[in-house]
């Protein structure tokens, strides 16, 4: 790192604090306090610029009925499970600090089966020359090189399972494992600090009770430091699971009910953005054709289905759309470098 990632990340470790309990939650967490560079007494009320955001939101939903369910639902889901709060209005009132609003934004994930529309928070967007991000550090990269994670993946048998904020989540993932209380559990903590890539983690080991002492272990650091985990994959089974007491006893997860066009099923499964088939352990290149116009950096319109390609392909079709779309392949450690 040069000396001034250095210095953001001393910054970010000492807006770290980790609490037993208090008004968030009485499990215990990582309490996370922004790494201010300068202070946010300087920030502008937005609501104005936020609420016109929020209408073309709402505009843009109107017209996909099934992608509005999706993104209210999530929206819901964040806040059942505490990730968000609703603010009633005498606490608005109440309000005496600085006051910046944040809009967030509809993006279609149709390769997850989890959450197949994102909520993408727009902590960029300025008002009056500023917005949040400018006022925060942003910590250096934190994450491990992604085409290691995959390599060490296939190695042995498999089992996966604002600006600074994933800075933020990283760092406090690792000081878990470096807690006094976890230090016999060198495996785990080794699993923690290289086998994780984001809200990814691809682990394997030769033995099969091994396997599931060390993700129990893994689940524990976690549990400890208010981090919850989703249903682990298993090489050899289909779909997502449950970890079962015992490993012979495994059941596949019930499908979800509310179902968008091109999303990914339960049955499906992903490893660091790359198609991943328990049953036979292969990898496969989750590739997408699409060539509706962009908007920013994204397309306005829905990925083809097989049926839908030979009537929607453009005509003439140019060489420059052709590579538009080989390049949207995400292939971090070449699979498909052959065909492409």
């Amino acid at each position: 790192m040069k000396l001034g990632e250095e210095r953001d990340l001393e910054k970010i470790k000492d807006c770290l604090s980790y609490v037993l309990a208090d008004k968030h939650s009485d499990a215990p967490h990582w309490d996370a306090a922004y790494p201010w560079k300068v202070s946010p007494a300087i920030l502008p009320d937005n609501r104005r610029a936020v609420e016109a955001a929020f209408k073309n939101t709402e505009a843009r939903l109107a017209r996909e009925p099934l992608w509005k369910a999706a993104y209210g639902e999530q929206i819901r889901e964040m806040v059942s499970r505490g990730a968000a709060i609703e603010l009633m209005e005498e606490e608005i009132k109440g309000w005496d600090g600085p006051i910046w609003y944040i809009s967030h934004l509809v993006a279609p994930n149709p390769h997850s089966s989890s959450t197949p529309v994102r909520i993408v928070w727009n902590s960029g967007q300025e008002f009056k020359g500023l917005s949040l991000n400018n006022l925060l550090h942003k910590g250096p990269d934190v994450l491990n090189p992604i085409r290691g994670v995959l390599l060490r993946f296939t190695s042995r048998l498999v089992n996966i399972g604002g600006k600074p904020a994933g800075c933020i989540a990283q760092v406090a993932m690792r000081e878990m494992a470096n807690l006094p209380q976890f230090a016999s559990m060198a495996e785990e903590r080794w699993i923690l600090t290289e086998d994780c890539y984001v809200d990814d983690m691809l682990t394997s080991h030769e033995d099969l009770q091994t396997l599931f002492r060390l993700t129990e272990g893994v689940e524990e650091i976690l549990k400890a430091g208010g981090f919850s985990l989703k249903p682990w994959i298993l090489t050899g089974q289909s779909g997502r699971i449950e970890k079962p007491a015992d490993p012979s006893n495994v059941k596949s997860t019930e499908p979800k009910t509310l179902i968008l066009p091109n999303q990914m099923r339960d049955e499906e499964n992903k490893a660091l953005g790359l198609g991943y088939e328990p049953g036979s352990d292969k990898l496969r290149v989750l590739t997408s054709v699409n060539f509706s116009k962009r908007r920013g950096k994204m397309r306005t319109g829905l990925d083809l289905r097989e049926n839908e390609i030979r009537g929607s392909t453009p005509d003439p079709l140019t060489r420059r759309m052709l590579l538009s779309q080989i390049a949207g392949f995400y292939d971090p450690i070449g699979l498909a470098s052959p065909a492409k």
